[in-house]
């Protein structure tokens, strides 16, 4: 079955013969547009291009009174990815350090396996995850990787927790983002 689209000016087709075009074609889009440019005010047509001040206010003030992503940061490593060892190290401590610049924050970091142990004195990310901690970003660790990577009496930042935090935090929050 073919389906036809008649576009039409009211004023050019009466109303006994649109209603016959609909009869004969059931999909008839019955469309008003302006018989030339001049019809229209230049004002209509540049407000159309640039948008009304009052509604990019109103975009503005509702984007603003949106809260904040509960954003959850899991380190899991001491790299940022794969490949080589050290400039996934240095590219992890340039992200942390990207963290304490942007917005909007992350609501905790939760560190993981081998990422317990930037959380003692001698770790490159010590300042960076100071500025984050003073910022409002929450730094939980995990108390059974602590333990296991022999640190737990060593570290200097954040709070050691148990698997079922984790897992709550975790479940709750609208967006993890796992390194």
């Amino acid at each position: 079955m073919k389906v036809r689209f008649n576009y039409c000016y009211e004023e050019d087709i009466a109303f006994a013969r649109w209603h016959k075009l609909s009869s004969q074609y059931p999909l008839v889009i019955k469309m008003r547009f302006p018989v030339s440019f001049s019809d229209r005010d230049i004002n209509y047509y540049l407000k159309m291009l640039k948008g009304q001040p009052d509604e990019e206010n109103k975009l503005k003030s509702v984007l603003k009174s949106l809260p904040e992503r509960d954003s959850i940061l899991l380190l899991r490593s001491r790299v940022f990815s794969s490949g080589d060892i050290k400039y996934s190290e240095e590219l992890l401590h340039k992200f942390i350090f990207a963290l304490t610049k942007v917005s909007p924050k992350l609501k905790m970091i939760i560190a993981l396996n081998e990422a317990v142990q930037f959380m003692n004195e001698n770790s490159p990310l010590l300042d960076s995850l100071r500025i984050l901690e003073k910022q409002g970003v929450k730094i939980y660790i995990s108390d059974s990787c602590a333990e296991f990577y022999k640190c737990s009496n060593t570290i200097i930042i954040g709070t050691l927790i148990d698997i079922y935090d984790i897992c709550g935090y975790i479940l709750n929050s609208n967006k993890v983002i796992s390194l």
